[in-house]
């Protein structure tokens, strides 16, 4: 087993980003953008892996990491063991089971706005801090932590404050009802970031992050500028439901399938 290689996709690198592990691993593993097969001494076409390359977009993270798994597992056992968990080693998982008739098992819902559907990975994208010329990924605002992350898409504030104060105020009100370190909030403002004065007359929660080349909202199927919305993204960078600034009923409602509200 420990001579066995694996080879880990950028899906699984943005993941082991979050978990702030795969700097280590990339410091140890082969980082391949693309591959080259020869058979009888000449270059032939590489048994398919030309179109898995093809077709990494939607990332930063475009590449593979080929890596040994004895390296991988070191890495992983040892961040367990910081954080003081002891590692189980030689178990499998006999069975599982799904309870069909439980609503505590809902962790998806259809959103109401955008296009991207519940159960798929939340976008990445740049994004500026107040004050910053460097700009973030959106996923390192989000991190798995553990929390669900609720996203402001106020578009340009100067077009859509009728309907994004008083959203804003109805998250308040919801944030509320909600377990305490359960959720954080960010708020992104499509509008450079030398424009930051104006922050002051923002309705926001959270951290704002300016979306200055728009990245973010188009990311995100479109969501327009001038109307806005609020993304749900789980723990896991999972998108979760989504819904237009004028209509958060949906995101009230939406962790009752899953948590204990307050009333």
């Amino acid at each position: 087993m420990y001579g066995r290689a694996t080879t880990l996709y950028p899906h699984t690198l943005e993941m082991l980003d979050q978990l702030d592990l795969l700097e280590e691993l990339n410091q140890i593993g082969y980082i391949g953008r693309t591959s080259v097969t020869y058979k009888d001494g000449k270059r032939v076409t590489s048994r398919g892996w030309h179109v898995m390359f093809e077709r990494m977009n939607g990332t930063f993270l475009d590449y593979c990491l080929n890596i040994q798994q004895k390296y991988s597992e070191e890495v992983i056992q040892g961040a367990y063991k910081q954080l003081g968990g002891v590692p189980y080693v030689e178990w499998k998982l006999e069975e599982y089971a799904v309870d069909q008739d439980s609503a505590s098992g809902i962790i998806n819902k259809a959103p109401s706005s955008g296009m991207i559907s519940a159960g798929w990975r939340g976008p990445d994208a740049l994004v500026y801090a107040p004050g910053s010329r460097l700009p973030t990924r959106l996923f390192h605002r989000t991190k798995n932590c553990g929390q669900w992350s609720i996203i402001v898409f106020a578009g340009q504030p100067i077009v859509t404050h009728n309907v994004l104060a008083p959203a804003v105020e109805r998250l308040q009100e919801i944030a509320k009802t909600l377990p305490a370190n359960m959720n954080r909030f960010l708020t992104l403002v499509a509008q450079s970031a030398a424009e930051g004065d104006l922050m002051f007359k923002l309705p926001k929660i959270g951290n704002v992050y300016y979306d200055q080349d728009r990245a973010a909202h188009s990311a995100y199927s479109s969501i327009s500028t001038m109307n806005g919305a609020v993304v749900v993204l789980r723990p896991d960078g999972i998108l979760g439901h989504a819904a237009p600034l004028s209509d958060l009923d949906g995101v009230a409602s939406f962790p009752k399938g899953f948590t204990q509200i307050d009333a």
